[in-house]
C-alpha cells in the first residue's frame, strides 16, 4: 500500500490530475489529514504488510525503514517511469519536495523526514537494484528476528 495511492485516489474521486490535489494540499490540510486517517485505519485492520509513505511511521506501528536515493538517480527513475524529459522530472520533483517539506513543518512540526533517528534501518538505493535493496531489508529483519514470511496453508 502507498500513501501516494491515496493522493491519486483523491484526484480520481475529484476528477482532477494528482498535481492539482498536491497543489491544494499546500494550502488545505484536509488532504494530508485524510491520508493520515486512511493510513492509520489500514494499519489497524491489516497485518503483515508493507506501507510506503513519507510519514507512515507516525501512524502505523511496525519496522521503520528509510529508502534513500541520490537526487539525479531518483529523477532519472521518475523520468523513465513517467515518460518525461529529465529536466521536466527534475523541476516537478524539486517543486513537490519543497512543497512537502513546508507542509510537514506546518502540519506536523517535522523539519526533516529523512532524519535517520526516525528509522530503524536506512538503505541507500542509489546504486543498487530493487532486488538488492530487498535482500538488505530481509537480512536486517532476520538479524532482528522480525522476518516471518507468510506460509501457504
Amino acid at each position: 500500500m502507498s500513501a501516494g495511492r491515496y493522493f491519486r485516489d483523491f484526484a480520481d474521486e475529484e476528477g482532477v490530475p494528482t498535481a492539482v490535489i498536491e497543489e491544494r494540499a499546500e494550502v488545505d490540510p484536509k488532504y494530508d489529514r485524510m491520508v493520515d486517517e486512511r493510513t492509520q485505519e489500514y494499519g489497524l485492520v491489516n497485518n503483515h504488510f508493507v506501507f510506503e509513505g513519507r510519514l507512515t511511521w507516525r501512524f502505523i506501528e511496525g519496522v521503520r525503514i528509510l529508502l534513500t536515493c541520490g537526487l539525479k538517480e531518483r529523477v532519472g527513475r521518475i523520468a523513465v517511469r513517467d515518460n518525461l524529459l529529465f529536466e521536466q522530472a527534475m523541476s516537478t520533483t524539486e517543486h513537490r519536495e519543497e512543497a512537502a517539506v513546508k507542509r510537514y513543518m506546518k502540519y506536523y512540526n517535522i523539519a526533516d523526514i529523512t532524519d535517520p533517528a526516525y528509522y530503524e534501518f536506512v538503505v541507500d538505493t542509489t546504486n543498487i537494484t530493487a532486488v538488492e535493496a530487498t535482500v538488505k531489508i530481509i537480512t536486517f529483519l532476520k538479524l532482528k528476528d522480525m522476518y516471518h514470511p507468510l506460509r501457504k496453508q
